[in-house]
């Protein structure tokens, strides 16, 4: 079995099992995605019998039924490796799989056009334009809306312009994607280009702003677009089942034959007369031979041909009618029926018989009801046209038989001769052939097309067509009972005086009917441009979602065409006439279709437009469904965008897009910093800086290139967010500083940023510089405490959001604090981020307040100081009084104002200098007296001062080594408005870092 698998990583159940079916693994892929191909770039691995096999060998490794064919999403692979691309792969297999056509079943149901092209990130007014720090992958947002248009009527190129974000981005295009699948498999489908901020956008046509015309288009509700069926003419024709035409007079004939009440004298009508012609192809032309008294053409006479699809053509040469020069002697050769025909009406019961003389055998068909023996013979005789034979009306027999002299004589014989025709014994007589004489010549003409050049493409042989002036036009002058008198109209509704009329004949297959009586409906008309603005060009698509096609009786496909008018007027100008452009489509599909249209107007129009389709809808046997997909107006374009970098990308469209459900566009974009290197978080922090027009000078520029060197870059502790949110500036510089281990914070008077971490002592707060009790507040452990933590961040590899797991060892979690990391991408400095917060949530219990004058200003936030109280036998400070400096022995004694109690555990000391730092930790030597002390000389590294009443006086600080003071880091420090201070600090221990330079197990 084959089984698709979402992850490698972990035990998981398989999302889809499918059955392998053939002998490699290669053969087996291609059965269950007919996409597949080896030299594809394939996004899973997979495993044979639990054994991973190499893509090289999959055209050669055999499977079996019995095979375990186990696949799953790629390593590291920068778009797919959390996604289930595999279980898309295979559904996408079994739909195709289960919409293959059956063969032989009739007109099939056609391939639709996917009309959802690739797309960017919407956005909404107001958004804040995206800012990305760093590296990340990025979805552009629109500029402005895209464009779809159809090209060459099966494909849909979408255009659109983006935008990558703020400043400059190295951009590889190896990157660069649509949904998962990546540019380079679109080959020359895909096409892009980008634009630095401020560059010229002039000559793109892609950065062209189109805006569409919200009630015209495609809705999530599955709709189409406009559907122009209600704005179809709703003819009126005749009620008869045949018609008779003599002359210049129109006879109805059948049951109950009737004319619409609405026609009378001047109505204009549409009035269509196949006839049986035979077709040759004669010098690169269609010759069209037959009875054409009733065309009467001429060269350069425009008429209409309908052969299942109406065409537009003009006649090229024509050649008339030349009468037969009778033989000498000879006789015809005929068929004569021995009773009258058992009906005229083969509706239901057809008869079906062929016709051989002189060699050729032609097959004769009644399938409907003729009325009359008239009728019958005129069916015959058309079904018999270019074998010198015609049908007869005998004494009301029919008769088959040679019409003229010359006579060719010889057998006449049918096949399956129908009795209800002919009867029980019709009579055969062969004739004799004429000396001399010439056979008729039967009149012809051969056409070019509308535009130019010759028509060709008929079927040939005996065909049946309708030929008439262009769009078949007459009007009534005379109507009474069953007849109306017509006369011919020109392509100009001029009237052709010099029409003869029809040649006389009876038609079943004809149309009678007149739009002239029915109002004109219309699809709008709606404003297409928006308020405020105007335009020079107009665009719009037609859609064919069914096709365009005609599907004869015998079930073959033909061409048919749809006419589709387009009107607009200027809404700026009043009382403005409708500009009329209408749009002819000719097709013989039945897969989906569409049209992009362009109509230019003058500049500055605002423009209204409606539609409608000019022909009625075809029946049963056709496919001209239409819709108004969309349309637009095209404005005035920006011809750069200052500060931002931007993407213009066209992208054709096809089943290989629209199969996916992901169509963003993407690419993993990394910002370039003015100074410092890409995706530093020196460079991040500057560019901050620099945007909210800080200036250098007010930056602690040298902090920042301290931590780069010392932490950041060797650390490879980086930066990657890409800001789409409105946030402060504070927040997001502590956001900056947080993916380094550290903090934003002020130093003196400048903008600066600090690491936390293990750090000697910066300072001491005594009781000295206390203006009252040091309050301390210890935190119990309980069950409430948080014993293990979740980090969420971004992955910078599959740039998905990934869970770092950090536990400490032999600490069983039972509540988890899960915490989400932004701008970190590497699941190790997640980790030890995650680390940290474990750590101070198991060993943070102490946070303590107090309040100095101005002494606490001397030290910064997360500086690390050692609080001291008064509580007898723990720490005790005193105020250096004197200090004496022994060469000698290289130890200074000093004097001080409080009494030390030596009785303590290996005591230790440390110093505040009068600038308010500590000395480094020492052990101290007791002297002559509990107020003296022996100092190391290199401990005392400054200007140590005694009797000096302008400076603070330095401070001892003496105690048990076990605990010289409370470790704390400073968290507030907030002067007060009366010249005190008062700060907080939170518990300081190395034992929160201990991890920092720790992976993972």
């Amino acid at each position: 079995m084959i089984k698709f698998y979402p992850t490698h990583l972990h035990p998981s159940a398989p999302l889809l099992t499918l059955p392998v079916k053939g002998k490699t693994i290669a053969q087996s892929l291609k059965r269950i995605a007919p996409d597949f191909a080896m030299d594809k770039y394939h996004r899973f691995s997979l495993k044979l019998d639990g054994v991973p096999v190499p893509e090289a060998a999959w055209p050669t490794t055999q499977v079996t039924e019995d095979s375990a064919l186990d696949l799953y999403p790629k390593v590291g692979d920068p778009v797919t490796a959390l996604y289930i691309v595999v279980a898309v792969v295979a559904v996408a297999a079994l739909y195709m799989a289960m919409n293959i056509p059956e063969p032989g079943s009739g007109p099939g149901q056609g391939d639709d056009i996917p009309l959802r092209g690739a797309m960017g990130n919407r956005v909404r007014l107001g958004d804040p334009v995206r800012e990305l720090l760093g590296r990340d992958r990025v979805f552009p947002d629109y500029i402005m809306p895209p464009i779809q248009r159809f090209e060459g009527r099966r494909s849909i190129v979408t255009t659109m312009t983006l935008c990558v974000g703020v400043g400059r981005y190295l951009k590889p295009v190896s990157t660069m994607r649509v949904g998962d699948t990546p540019f380079s498999i679109y080959g020359p489908d895909i096409d892009y280009a980008f634009y630095e901020p401020g560059e010229s956008l002039a000559g793109d046509p892609r950065a062209i702003i189109w805006a569409p015309c919200g009630e015209v288009g495609t809705t999530d509700a599955g709709t189409q677009g406009l559907d122009l069926a209600a704005t179809a003419p709703s003819s009126t024709g005749v009620i008869a089942d045949a018609l008779v035409l003599a002359g210049n007079v129109v006879t109805l004939a059948g049951a109950d034959p009737a004319f619409p009440e609405s026609w009378g004298v001047g109505t204009i009508v549409t009035l269509i007369t196949p006839s049986t012609y035979q077709i040759t192809a004669v010098a690169g032309y269609d010759r069209i031979a037959g009875e054409l008294s009733g065309l009467d053409p001429y060269v350069g006479m425009p008429v209409s041909l309908i052969d299942d699809v109406e065409y537009d053509l003009v006649v090229a040469s024509y050649s008339p009618y030349v009468a037969p020069v009778p033989g000498v002697g000879g006789s015809p050769s005929e068929v004569v029926a021995s009773a009258a025909p058992a009906s005229y009406d083969y509706s239901e019961e057809t008869a079906n018989w062929s016709v051989t003389f002189q060699g050729e055998t032609r097959a004769i068909s009644l399938a409907a009801d003729y009325g009359t023996m008239s009728g019958l013979v005129a069916e015959i005789t058309a079904q018999l046209s270019g074998m010198r034979l015609v049908a007869q009306d005998q004494s009301g027999r029919l008769r088959i038989v040679e019409p003229s002299s010359p006579y060719q004589g010889g057998v006449l014989s049918q096949t399956g001769a129908p009795s209800a025709v002919f009867g029980p014994s019709p009579t055969y007589t062969v004739g004799t052939a004429s000396a001399g004489g010439t056979p008729e010549q039967q009149a012809f003409i051969t056409l070019n097309n509308a535009g130019g050049g010759p028509f060709t493409g008929l079927p040939q042989g005996s065909q049946r067509l309708a030929l008439g002036f262009r769009d078949h036009l007459y009007r009534i002058t005379a109507l009474e009972d069953y007849n109306a008198t017509v006369e011919r109209l020109t392509d100009t509704l001029a009237i052709d005086a010099d029409w003869p009329g029809f040649e006389g004949r009876t038609l079943l297959d004809f149309t009678l009917q007149s739009d002239q009586a029915s109002a004109i409906n219309w699809i709008g008309p709606y404003l297409l441009c928006p308020p405020e603005e105007t335009t020079d060009m107009i665009e719009f698509e037609i859609f064919f979602p069914q096709g365009l096609a005609y599907y004869k009786s015998s079930g073959s496909r033909r061409a048919w065409g749809v006419t589709v008018e387009f009107q607009w007027r200027d809404a700026a100008i009043s009382g403005s006439e409708w500009q009329s452009v209408p749009r002819h489509y000719v097709d013989s599909t039945e897969n989906a279709i569409g049209f992009t249209n362009a109509v230019a107007v003058p500049a500055g129009s605002r423009p209204l437009g409606r539609w409608r389709r000019v022909q009625g809808q075809g029946g049963s046997k056709v496919r001209d469904t239409v819709y108004v997909k969309s349309a637009r107006c095209r404005l005035a374009s920006p011809a750069s965008y200052p500060g931002v970098t931007i993407m213009t990308l066209s992208i054709r469209g096809g089943d290989r897009l629209a199969a996916q459900s992901n169509r963003m566009i993407s690419l993993v974009a990394e910002r370039i910093y003015d100074e410092g290197e890409a995706r530093s978080i020196k460079g991040a922090y500057l560019c901050v800086t620099d945007s909210l027009g800080i200036p250098r000078s007010r930056v602690d520029v040298e902090q920042l290139n301290a931590l780069e060197a010392a932490y950041w870059g060797p650390r490879g502790e980086r930066y990657d967010f890409a800001h789409v949110k409105q946030m402060s500036a504070r927040d997001v510089l502590q956001q900056i500083c947080a993916a380094g281990m550290g903090h934003q914070t002020y130093s003196g008077s400048l903008i600066s940023a600090i690491r936390e971490g293990v750090q000697p002592v910066r300072g001491t707060i005594t009781p000295h510089e206390l203006t009252g009790e040091l309050v301390s507040n210890f935190i119990t452990p309980g069950p409430d405490d948080f014993n293990g933590v979740d980090v969420k961040y971004r992955n910078g590899t599959t740039f998905t959001e990934e869970i770092m797991v950090c536990r400490l060892p032999g600490l069983e979690a039972t509540k988890v604090d899960t915490v989400t990391i932004d701008g970190v991408t590497d699941p190790v400095i997640a980790w030890r981020i995650g680390m940290r917060i474990l750590r101070k949530h198991q060993g943070s219990r102490w946070h303590y307040t107090g309040e100095t004058e101005m002494d606490a200003q001397a030290y910064e936030y997360l500086d690390h100081v050692l609080l001291a109280d008064d509580v007898p036998h723990t720490t005790i400070t005193a105020l250096i009084e004197g200090a004496e400096l022994d060469e000698v022995a290289d130890l200074y004694l000093l004097e001080v104002g409080e009494p030390l109690d030596w009785s303590v555990t290996a005591p230790r000391a440390i110093i505040r200098r009068h600038d308010g730092t500590a000395t480094q930790l020492f052990t101290p030597v007791r002297g002559s007296s509990d107020y003296q002390v022996f100092v190391p000389a290199a401990v005392i590294d400054f200007e140590l001062l005694t009797d000096d009443p302008h400076i603070e006086q330095a401070r001892l600080l003496f105690g048990p080594s076990s605990k010289v003071g409370y470790p704390a880091m400073m968290s507030l420090i907030k002067p007060g408005s009366d010249g005190s201070t008062r700060f907080e600090a939170e518990q300081y221990s190395e034992y929160f870092y201990a991890d920092d330079n720790n992976v993972p197990a």
